[in-house]
C-alpha cells in the first residue's frame, strides 16, 4: 500500500498523518490496534471485509450533499449504506467508482445506498467534472472538502468503505480498493439487505 501513502503529491491517496484512535476503540479489540495497519489487507474481494460483531454506531459526523446543505447518516435511516471515502485523485477510486455507479443502477436506491463522500479540497466542481468525464449517472454527490469526518472515522488511505445498517450502525469496513463488479459483491449487499429487512 506504499503507493497510497502522500507525500505531498496529488497524486498519492495517504490523506491524513493521524488516525482516530477514538473509532478504532468502537470498531476493535484494543490488542489489534497496535498492530493495525494504514490500510486492511486486501485482494480487492469482500472476503477482506472486517465484519464487525455487534455493529457499532459511529461518533457523530456531518458532510454535505451537492447543494451545500449538511447531511448526517440520520438521514438515511431505515437504508442499508455503502459510505465510500474517495477523492479524484486517488487511483484506486477512480478504479473503483464506475463499479460502485454500475452497483447502484443495479440493485436501485429503495433500500440501498452508496454514499460516496469526496474528500477534495476543491469541493462540488472537481467532482462534477470527474462525474462527467467517466460518465457517472446513478451516484449521487456528496463532500467533505475539509475532512472533518476524520473526527468519526479512522481514515489515512482512499478509497475505504463502510457498512452501515438500517439503524445507521457501521457492519463492517475495508480501507482499501474493492472489485465491486465482482458476484461476491453484490450477493454481499443482497445478504445485508436480507438480513437487515429480518432484524438479524
Amino acid at each position: 500500500m506504499d503507493s497510497y501513502r502522500n507525500s505531498g503529491a496529488p497524486a498519492r491517496c495517504r490523506i491524513l498523518t493521524a488516525a482516530v484512535i477514538g473509532f478504532f476503540a468502537l470498531v476493535a479489540p484494543v490488542s489489534a490496534l497496535a498492530t493495525h495497519s494504514a490500510s486492511e489487507p486486501s485482494d480487492g474481494t469482500v472476503a477482506s471485509f472486517r465484519m464487525l460483531e455487534p455493529p457499532r454506531a459511529p461518533p457523530p459526523f456531518q458532510f454535505l450533499d451537492a447543494g451545500g446543505r449538511t447531511v448526517t447518516l440520520a438521514d438515511f435511516r431505515g437504508k442499508v449504506l455503502l459510505l465510500n471515502l474517495w477523492a479524484t485523485w486517488c487511483a484506486p477510486c477512480i478504479r473503483e467508482m464506475p463499479a460502485l455507479d454500475r452497483l447502484q443502477a443495479k440493485l436501485g436506491k429503495e433500500e440501498f445506498l452508496i454514499v460516496p463522500i469526496s474528500l477534495d479540497k476543491e469541493g462540488r466542481p472537481a467532482v462534477e467534472a470527474f462525474y462527467e468525464r467517466l460518465g457517472l449517472r446513478h451516484l449521487e454527490i456528496y463532500l467533505d472538502p475539509t475532512m472533518s469526518i476524520e473526527a468519526a472515522f479512522p481514515v489515512d488511505v482512499l478509497p475505504a468503505n463502510f457498512l452501515v445498517d438500517r439503524e445507521g450502525r457501521v457492519t463492517g469496513f475495508l480501507r482499501s480498493y474493492v472489485d465491486w463488479e465482482a458476484p461476491e459483491a453484490e450477493a454481499m449487499i443482497r445478504g445485508l439487505l436480507s438480513a437487515s429487512a429480518t432484524g438479524q
